[in-house]
């Protein structure tokens, strides 16, 4: 009981540690956070028990796309904003691309597995099979972006990552050793913003591209990485408002890499 009296007591951001310290383009000391171990994550990350009636939809044009819809309600998505205005974004990040490429600011935290685990039980029966694999989990390191009038992200392909998860032993980047993403996974937290669309590339022609604009709660999600159809895309200029979004991964086990194995 004294315990959770002084936990109630806290500020928002002492609720939270740096878990580790990463190498930016400027900077080599980005926090990472996490949730201390003593803080009941419902705490910080308020997500009802209660199932969704969360929905698939299709974007018509781009080879393994589609979205989720209502994943989160209005109320847990405005809790995350809180949660990553408090812990503070960055202009660098843990990435090899400059900020006048991926010109927004970032918050990275690896969530307790509460969190990855409620959101992947939400929409796990929506998300595809790969090689015959089906998905693990969703990453726990959320990778936050704060997107503001101007800010932009040029055309790029996303990368892959293995599983990670703060363990006894501190943050660990590969925390499992079987499994690796084969999907992006972009929750919108907001929607009160002009411009800021994902467009994706998909021809040689300029106007060869298809927009996609997520609403707020909703997810995109495409392949990246190793897998065959990973998509060029970039996110459009913010022209008013705040666009605030975690990228996080859709993880597989190993064998489904044999996607990405040519056959001849």
């Amino acid at each position: 009981m004294r315990l959770a009296r002084v936990i109630r007591g806290m500020a928002k951001k002492d609720l939270f540690f740096c878990a580790a310290r990463e190498h930016g383009q400027e900077r080599p000391d980005l926090p990472l956070w996490g949730l201390r171990p003593e803080v009941s994550p419902e705490t910080a990350f308020p997500l009802h028990s209660s199932m969704p009636s969360v929905r698939l939809q299709e974007v018509k044009g781009l080879k393994g796309g589609f979205q989720i819809l209502d994943l989160m309600n209005a109320d847990e998505c405005e809790a995350f904003v809180d949660v990553l205005e408090t812990l503070g974004f960055h202009t660098d990040a843990a990435v090899s691309l400059p900020y006048s490429f991926r010109h927004m600011t970032n918050c990275n935290l690896c969530v307790p597995e509460f969190v990855d685990e409620t959101l992947f039980r939400r929409c796990e029966h929506l998300l595809p099979s790969i090689a015959g694999c089906r998905p693990l989990g969703l990453n726990a390191k959320f990778r936050c972006y704060r997107y503001q009038k101007g800010d932009y992200f040029k055309p790029h392909t996303d990368g892959s990552w293995d599983g990670s998860r703060i363990t006894s032993k501190g943050f660990q980047s590969d925390a499992y050793g079987d499994r690796h993403s084969q999907l992006t996974f972009l929750i919108l937290l907001t929607e009160d913003y002009e411009g800021g669309c994902t467009r994706f590339l998909v021809g040689e022609d300029d106007k060869d591209h298809v927009a996609v604009r997520t609403p707020k709660g909703g997810v995109l999600c495409f392949p990246h990485g190793y897998h065959p159809d990973s998509p060029l895309h970039e996110g459009a200029e913010i022209h008013s408002g705040v666009k605030y979004i975690v990228r996080t991964e859709v993880l597989y086990p190993m064998e489904a890499m044999k996607i990405a194995i040519p056959r001849f």
